[in-house]
């Protein structure tokens, strides 16, 4: 689900690059990052079927996957944005924060074991700044939608340290068990 929601958010990066996104790319993305939701909330479900003693880490799974929707759900606000936006220059403070969100999500990837198979490709070539042309308010708007996402980023990523920390003593704990 992070994978999807980095690689629906780095779309961001192709429209201030002035690159013209297609329906279809968009289209793709954005399906990915439906079924991995999905997915991640079917096995969530599953995890609070299990009987309470078997249950590890809900209150912390629970945060990520709310955190994730929050984030995928502004991220489509954003995406919107920025291609209902008349003009292709941005700010300096649009691209910095952009950056960060996208650093943020992709610690958040690094944090948890990889499945095989699995690729993961930090976005890499960030646009040049340009001067700011942009409408004041549509570039508040865009700033301001920024910023949220950043902050939502920051906390996912603390989220899944949380959960990759708790999974880890929980293992620990199991192991010392087995050894007696």
């Amino acid at each position: 689900m992070l994978i999807a929601n980095y690689r629906y958010l780095s779309q961001a990066v192709r429209i201030l690059s002035g690159e013209e996104i297609t329906v279809t790319s968009y289209k793709l993305s954005r399906k990915q990052l439906y079924i991995a939701s999905a997915n991640m909330g079917s096995t969530f479900q599953r995890m609070l079927s299990e009987p309470k003693w078997r249950q590890k880490s809900t209150k912390e799974v629970n945060r990520l996957v709310i955190l994730n929707h929050i984030l995928s759900s502004y991220g489509a606000t954003l995406l919107t944005q920025l291609t209902e936006a008349t003009d292709t220059n941005y700010t300096k403070e649009h691209l910095i924060l952009l950056k960060k969100i996208l650093t943020n999500v992709s610690k958040s990837i690094e944090a948890v074991p990889v499945k095989d198979g699995e690729e993961f490709v930090a976005v890499s070539d960030f646009p040049e700044i340009t001067p700011e042309t942009l409408d004041p308010a549509e570039s508040k708007l865009i700033t301001e939608q920024l910023q949220f996402l950043n902050k939502i980023s920051s906390d996912l990523y603390k989220s899944t340290l949380d959960v990759m920390e708790k999974e880890s003593t929980i293992h620990t704990q199991q192991i010392e068990m087995a050894n007696g």
